[in-house]
């Protein structure tokens, strides 16, 4: 502003005032419209792209007291760093970067949503993005369609595992797409003569081994003992490919004592 002051004789002079005209009004946005998301991938795939994971947050915009809408930027949130402006120092969560190229599974990533007019006044939310693997690990090439294991107890009235020529956990392993090899955790489950099960388990992970010296009592057909290999990903899906055990009792009678005696008509 240019005041200018006259006397009665003409002369003058003026002075500057400066007006500075600021807004300092935040942006208003209500957090609570941010619902965390739990995304579950589709199956064999393993991440998400940034173009996906945009698709998945949408949009959100603010309402300005300046009468326009400011749309919300999502970044990535971190533990340490330095804050993009001094303005968002105050932030709940002050650390983020941008979104990366690639969203990998099995993680909970914390989105920091920032709604900036560009004049100094900012506000952030926050939203949790959950990223699953929930596809069971594919046991279709190792698990066959026959799964019934009969064997014959003929010296003794049980069997050794050895008998049972039950593929090595090795053997079992599969390729999965997102977590590659993976051995699966080999469990016996014995039936005694009352009908209580008993389990056993052999794991190549921990080296556990229960079942070496295992032996399978003959059964009865509504008893079966059985045999499972149990296949886990890292997010924890799991599938199982199980075999019937049944042990047949083909040990021949064995007379003990005979008495003397004659048959007549």
């Amino acid at each position: 502003i240019r005041w200018t002051f006259t006397d009665k004789s003409g002369n003058d002079t003026f002075c500057v005032q400066p007006i500075n005209i600021v807004d300092d009004q935040k942006p208003e946005f209500d957090c609570e419209d941010l619902k965390d998301i739990d995304h579950s991938l589709a199956s064999d795939v393993c991440s998400m792209t940034k173009a996906e994971l945009l698709s998945l947050l949408g949009t959100h915009k603010a309402s300005d007291n300046c009468g326009k809408e400011i749309e919300g930027v999502p970044y990535m949130h971190v533990t340490s760093g330095t804050p993009i402006k001094s303005e968002y120092e105050s932030f709940k969560y002050p650390y983020f970067v941008e979104l990366p190229d690639e969203i990998k599974k099995d993680t909970t990533y914390k989105i920091i949503w920032v709604f900036d007019d560009g004049l100094g006044n900012a506000i952030s939310c926050d939203q949790d993005v959950i990223v699953r693997d929930v596809t069971k690990p594919n046991i279709s090439d190792v698990c066959p369609d026959d799964k019934l294991i009969n064997v014959d107890a003929k010296t003794d009235c049980s069997v050794a595992i050895s008998d049972l020529n039950l593929k090595s956990i090795e053997e079992m392993a599969i390729n999965d797409v997102c977590d590659g090899i993976i051995y699966p955790e080999l469990i016996v489950r014995l039936v005694d003569k009352y009908g209580k099960y008993f389990s056993y388990r052999k794991n190549k992970e921990t080296g556990k081994d229960e079942i070496k010296d295992l032996t399978f009592p003959v059964t009865k057909p509504e008893l079966p003992h059985y045999v499972a290999y149990v296949y886990t990903d890292a997010a924890g899906n799991s599938d199982s490919c199980i075999f019937e055990v049944q042990v047949a009792d083909r040990v021949p009678l064995v007379m003990t004592e005979c008495q003397d005696g004659t048959l007549t008509n």
